[in-house]
């Protein structure tokens, strides 16, 4: 009897070494034509079942509603971003000002500027976390990781996991 997830398609995203010694902790996903996902994360294996209807709905309804909050939060970002910017030209068209204190309010609108965008990105990536620890906890066949890699927030992998999910046929048995 074969195993369900024997039957591959062809890998997603995978992430190839440069070292060949690193090829014994490969990292790679696999959409499987039955609906399986094969992870490999560490060079550990980590099945994920296809999901009933049910979780497939609360699975795809977190997912759109992390996207919603997430693009909820970048627009929040790019608010903040014309708020720093109107105070830069501002700053630059201020006359009269010591340099030196002009090119520390410069940096200080910079500084600003850059940590919104790592908070977007932080929040962003944690939510994705939160996804996918979720789809673990529901489907997983071999245990979680201990550990992420980073490219499991990539944010187009889970759309493509959830359409893999939705299109694949029903395996055999």
């Amino acid at each position: 009897m074969t195993d369900a997830t024997d039957t591959p398609t062809a890998p997603v995203a995978p992430v190839e070494a440069a070292d060949p010694a690193a090829d014994e902790a490969r990292e790679l996903v696999e959409l499987v034509g039955s609906g399986w996902v094969r992870m490999y994360i560490g060079g550990r294996r980590y099945r994920l079942r296809r999901p009933f209807f049910g979780e497939l709905r609360t699975l795809r309804t977190l997912h759109a509603e992390n996207a919603d909050e997430i693009s909820g939060r970048s627009f929040q970002a790019q608010e903040t971003g014309r708020e720093i910017e109107a105070q830069g030209k501002a700053l630059d068209a201020e006359e009269g000002l010591d340099p030196a204190d002009k090119a520390r309010q410069v940096q200080e609108l910079r500084v600003r500027s850059l940590a919104v965008a790592r908070q977007l990105t932080d929040d962003a990536d944690d939510l994705r976390l939160e996804w996918w620890t979720k789809v673990f906890e529901v489907l997983n066949v071999d245990g979680v990781p201990d550990w992420w890699p980073g490219w499991i927030v990539d944010f187009r992998l889970p759309d493509k996991v959830v359409q893999h999910w939705r299109s694949a046929p029903l395996g055999p048995g």
